[in-house]
């Protein structure tokens, strides 16, 4: 292909995924490694798995909302809206976790660990009976931080992560959500569960995931994450994770406590639209984590070019899998 061929396929991929259908592996991995000639920094709200595989522009928190006395099944509603407020009390039933963790909610650290910064909001949501890592920042008292939840299990079973290097950072790039899931299982004793559930929609409809993420929100021991597709939810990116703290009947909407709260403040999702969000492929969603990418050259680790990249992928044994949802369930 010249220069101008591939540009103009560049910006047809955008355009069809700008109709936020599921993300197909080769459009996805074309437009992640465009990005690693950026700031690498500045990459994951756009690629990777809870950093995002898609495209994002500048981004403020917009509103949608639905005007008619029937619930919209594309409604999303942001904080900066009364409406949002006003939800929050219509279902105390299922609105408790919002305020739970609200308390141990700190924004990600950076654009790539938006999987980190929610699992520490979720231990951080059962401080009051689970011993919680001891941060040096906040020495003597116990709180879970983006920087205090790396050890030798998640060295072993989530990714590479000590003084001199983050895994994170490296291709494929951000934690698939079996690493998240991992991730919490290194942080809890083993009596606790953590259940991941993949959203194919073939498999798990729009009723089973609202039974769930309901039964799971009503429940004061459990809690939920997710694992979306931001662009098919109306938002500006690729995939992202985030706690959910409510829903509501009403609407028949969750909400997303989005932990980029530079980005968005939290929104309330119909559970049409989060189901179509969720049930979205990401094309590295499966790895041969954290082992492959000890084997990557310096070169293939943040990949300069397509060809680079799809060689690191195929190192690594990317293959493509739904985004989902996690439930952690306290015994």
């Amino acid at each position: 292909f010249t220069t101008s061929a591939i540009g103009f396929v560049f910006i047809l991929l955008m355009i069809a995924m700008s109709s936020a259908q599921r993300l197909g592996i080769s459009e996805d991995m074309y437009i992640k490694w465009q990005i690693w000639s950026q700031s690498i920094h500045e990459a994951f709200e756009i690629v990777g798995h809870g950093g995002g595989r898609g495209f994002v522009s500048s981004a403020t928190s917009s509103i949608i909302t639905n005007t008619n006395s029937k619930p919209n099944t594309n409604t999303v509603t942001y904080f900066n809206h009364t409406k949002a407020f006003q939800l929050l009390s219509k279902n105390p039933e299922y609105s408790a976790d919002y305020f739970i963790l609200q308390e141990g909610l700190d924004a990600q650290q950076n654009q790539a660990y938006c999987g980190v910064a929610t699992s520490a909001a979720v231990l951080n949501s059962f401080r009051y009976s689970l011993e919680l890592p001891v941060d040096p920042l906040y020495n003597p008292y116990k709180y879970a931080t983006q920087n205090n939840l790396w050890n030798g299990c998640t060295s072993q079973n989530v990714i590479r992560h000590d003084g001199y290097a983050d895994g994170i950072f490296r291709a494929p790039g951000g934690l698939v959500l079996s690493q998240v899931k991992a991730l919490l299982e290194c942080n809890l004793p083993d009596t606790w569960m953590v259940e991941m559930i993949p959203v194919d929609s073939a498999k798990i409809s729009v009723d089973q995931m609202r039974q769930d993420l309901k039964s799971a929100l009503a429940n004061s021991n459990s809690r939920v994450m997710i694992n979306y597709h931001r662009a098919t939810a109306q938002q500006k990116g690729g995939g992202h994770f985030s706690p959910l703290g409510a829903y509501d009947e009403t609407t028949d909407s969750f909400l997303i406590m989005d932990v980029a709260k530079y980005k968005y403040s939290p929104a309330w999702i119909s559970a049409e639209l989060l189901h179509e969000s969720l049930a979205t492929l990401d094309s590295c969603g499966n790895w041969n984590f954290p082992q492959a990418q000890d084997n990557l050259p310096a070169r293939l680790q943040q990949p300069k070019n397509q060809k680079d990249y799809y060689e690191a992928m195929l190192l690594l044994g990317c293959e493509a899998s739904p985004r989902g949802y996690i439930i952690v369930h306290k015994p």
